[in-house]
Parts: structure tokens; C-alpha cells; sequence
């Protein structure tokens, strides 16, 4: 049975790791947590035998040469010379080198996951640990879930973590998921919080609605979700700012809420009059320069987090499945000062 990625996640973040506002230090330690966490470096086996990975991993093998790196397998012949072309390829040498040298230890990486994994477990997000593979993909795919043999399986791209001193932008002027503001988090420190990303992505599916209150909301559950399964990580990794943008956004929580209530931008169902509120950008149209994108988010963090210190007896999974965002705006009693 052909396997299929049905959780697709090239992360559209947005701002490498500088600093940490008040809300979390800046030294955190996070715990051990004994739990086995099988993660499969795949991106050495790719680059041997054509039949090497696919006997090794079954699912996953399928799945990287029929879709990550698409390979026509009806012709022994075909198979061999579009093989030999992509392993071959200087700029996918230049990547597994690179991912080999920034991965070379994957210790703290593991640790986290482990830690974030566990959180998710204990809080009836997921079942069972997934397994974890890495590979190259020559920019692709970041993260995203499939059906292994046995459990869940989350493909992780590790060509789209190479850090800040990898030239993305560069490599591809024109396509925004690779401008500056979305590539600087396209690092190490990042990628235990996209992968769990990808997970709460899964679970709470697409918007319900189309207004910009129920994107905020939609969003601001992801991040409320993740800041619960990673408590120990900086708060910047979670919101994908900087830490002066954290601090901007924290100190004027009632001048971004007057702006959507005086553009009446709440119940706006044109997208493109808040795409930039929710999606990643550079700014906030309409608010100062030092206002970050996403702040419609940001807001949609602090109202669902209301909501649930006022409602203490719902879980993560009540949250995700909990549809209408007026009802949780009214719950949170949110109303900046």
C-alpha cells in the first residue's frame, strides 16, 4: 500500500533565536525524560544502495522515493540514472555535507524531542511516540507525518535546518518561504518545536471559519498548545520572534487590539486585508515598524490562554476541538490594558 504524507509542514517561521523577553530566562534547562524515542539518520543510507533504505525502513523508504525524491521505479534503467543524477548533484552533496556537520551530534536535539514527545503523551495528544527520520530532500520538505509500519512516522528534512550562516534566501530570491524573516529559524534550536508543530498542526486541522478572529484563534491554539509541551523552551522559539519583537508585542497588547477593533478587522473575512496579521511577514501593516507579522496571533495566544486559566478543567484535546472562536474570545474575558 503506497504510503502518502498526510500532515505536510514546510514551516513558514520567522525569526532566528537572539534573545528571550522577561516572560522565560534565557538559560533553560531541559529535563531528561526516559521514554524511547526511535529517530533513524537516513540521509547516510539514502546516498548507498538504491535498495538499501526501502529494506531497512519499508514506509518510509516507499515514501522518500516516490514522493520526497520522485524516482520512476518501473524501469530498472531509469531508476539507476535518476538516482546516480540526484546523489551525484554538487548542491545535494553540499547539503548532506553541511547537515552532517551541523547534525554531527544530535544529543540536545534528542533530548528535546524527547522531552516535548512526552509532554504530548502524558497529555492524551498522542498515543504512542512516533518515530522520527531524517533525510535530505534538496530543500523540499521540512517536517511532516506519515503512516509507518507500526506507529506514527515524522519525516524531518534536515537540509531545512542548517542555520542562519546557510545562505536559503540566496538560493531563492523570489520565493518568500525562504526570505530572511521565514529562513532565520530554519536552525538546530528550532527543530524540536517544528516537529511537535507538525503534530498540533495534524490534530487541529483547518480553520473553522473564515474571519480573521477565527484565524487568530485557530493560531493562537497552536501556540498556547506548543508553549504546554515545550514549557521549558524560550518563549521566542515557540512565537518565532525575536526577543525584542516579544517584548514589543507583549508591552503593547492594548494598542493592537484598539488597531483591529478601529480597522474593524475582527470579523474581516477578505484574507488579503490580514494576511500579514496571521501569516509570516516582515510587519504589521498599519502599526509601527517595530511591530513584527503575526500579531493577530500573538493576540490569539493571550486570549486562548485566558480562556483556559478561566476553564481549568478542559484539556489540550477540548481546546483543538473546541470550533467556535467567538464563544472562546467571550470565555477568555481577554481585554488588554
Amino acid at each position: 500500500m503506497m504510503k502518502t504524507i498526510h500532515t505536510q509542514c514546510l514551516i513558514l517561521a520567522t525569526i532566528f533565536l537572539v534573545s528571550v523577553c522577561a516572560c522565560k530566562e534565557n538559560e533553560l534547562t531541559i529535563p531528561d525524560t526516559n521514554i524511547d524515542l526511535s529517530i533513524n539518520r537516513t540521509e547516510g543510507l539514502a546516498f548507498g544502495n538504491f535498495e538499501s533504505l526501502k529494506t531497512k525502513y519499508p514506509a518510509f523508504g516507499e515514501l522518500f522515493y516516490s514522493q520526497i525524491v520522485p524516482i520512476r521505479q518501473d524501469d530498472s534503467q531509469v531508476i539507476h540514472e535518476e538516482w546516480e543524477a540526484f546523489t551525484s548533484d554538487p548542491f545535494i552533496q553540499e547539503l548532506k555535507t553541511k547537515a552532517d556537520s551541523v547534525f554531527t551530534d544530535f544529543t540536545d536535539v534528542e533530548k528535546t524531542l524527547k522531552y516535548g514527545l512526552n509532554n504530548a503523551q502524558q497529555s492524551g495528544l498522542i498515543e504512542d511516540i512516533p518515530n522520527i527520520y531524517t533525510f535530505i530532500s534538496g530543500l523540499s520538505y521540512q517536517c511532516f507525518l506519515f503512516d509507518d509500519e507500526d506507529a506514527e512516522g515524522i519525516g524531518v528534512g534536515l537540509d531545512m535546518f542548517l542555520g542562519e550562516a546557510f545562505p536559503y534566501e540566496q538560493l531563492a530570491p523570489q520565493n518568500p518561504s525562504f526570505s530572511q524573516y521565514v529562513s532565520r529559524t530554519f536552525n538546530k534550536e528550532h527543530l524540536a518545536k517544528k516537529v511537535l508543530e507538525t503534530i498540533v498542526a495534524d490534530r487541529l486541522g483547518d480553520v473553522k471559519g473564515n474571519t480573521m478572529l477565527d484565524h487568530m484563534i485557530h493560531n493562537g491554539k497552536s501556540l498556547y498548545v506548543l508553549d504546554q509541551l515545550l514549557p521549558a523552551i524560550p518563549d521566542s522559539i515557540i512565537q518565532e520572534y525575536t526577543g525584542e519583537q516579544l517584548d514589543w508585542c507583549e508591552r503593547n497588547q492594548q494598542p493592537i487590539w484598539a488597531h483591529f477593533v478601529r480597522d474593524d478587522l475582527f470579523y474581516e473575512s477578505d484574507f488579503r486585508k490580514f494576511n500579514k496579521l496571521v501569516n509570516p511577514s516582515p510587519n504589521s501593516p498599519g502599526m509601527p515598524d517595530e511591530a513584527p507579522g503575526r500579531t493577530a496571533n500573538y493576540i490569539g495566544y493571550k486570549i486562548v490562554s485566558a480562556f483556559m486559566k478561566n476553564n481549568p478543567k478542559l484539556n489540550l484535546n477540548d481546546l483543538l476541538s473546541w470550533e467556535d472562536s467567538q464563544e472562546i474570545l467571550d470565555k477568555s474575558k481577554y481585554k488588554p490594558r
